[in-house]
């Protein structure tokens, strides 16, 4: 508690002291991002994604968070933040409370491709009757990259299909036995 009397140059001294409680807050707050959406392989999103940023300060209470999508001014974050289909986005925040403490940046990154890659036809399709066939594609673009192929090459006889799974390759050889 810190009190207070006021004298003025004449030396007169006030008719009351007045006094304040002072709050020392050395505590950052600390924030966190959740995103949703519907996960796909190796860190992807396959559809549009919403992040909620969320922050606590256990000393003088959250004055309010920030954030930014790439190198955008920082805004005061209100409600979710969407972020479209098919884009990668930096999404930076930080939060501070109400001494004024601010806390270290954060950063996420969140990558949706929800377009699945075009059809392709081979450069060679057709009929052949050859003992050996070579069937090569140039892979289409997408926007995270090509991962790989399928391939179905007809059917046994109990249904189940001749698969050729290479997940890297371009070129794929058939032989006739």
């Amino acid at each position: 508690t810190v009190y207070a009397q006021f004298k003025d140059a004449a030396g007169n001294i006030g008719n009351g002291t007045i006094s304040d409680v002072l709050t020392l807050d050395q505590t950052l707050p600390v924030s966190s991002v959740t995103l949703s959406g519907v996960i796909g392989d190796n860190g992807w999103y396959k559809s549009d994604v919403t992040a909620v940023i969320t922050a606590t300060d256990s000393a003088s209470g959250l004055s309010h968070i920030e954030y930014r999508i790439g190198d955008a001014s920082y805004s005061t974050y209100a409600t979710a933040i969407p972020v479209s289909q098919n884009q990668t986005a930096t999404i930076t925040y930080r939060a501070r409370d109400n001494a004024g403490n601010w806390e270290v940046t954060h950063s996420t990154i969140v990558r949706s491709d929800s377009s699945p890659p075009p059809q392709i036809t081979p450069s060679d399709a057709g009929l052949y009757s050859l003992p050996e066939i070579t069937w090569t594609w140039i892979p289409p673009s997408d926007y995270s990259g090509m991962a790989g192929y399928y391939v179905s090459i007809g059917s046994y006889a109990d249904g189940n299909d001749i698969v050729a799974d290479a997940w890297s390759s371009t070129t794929y050889y058939l032989y006739s036995s």
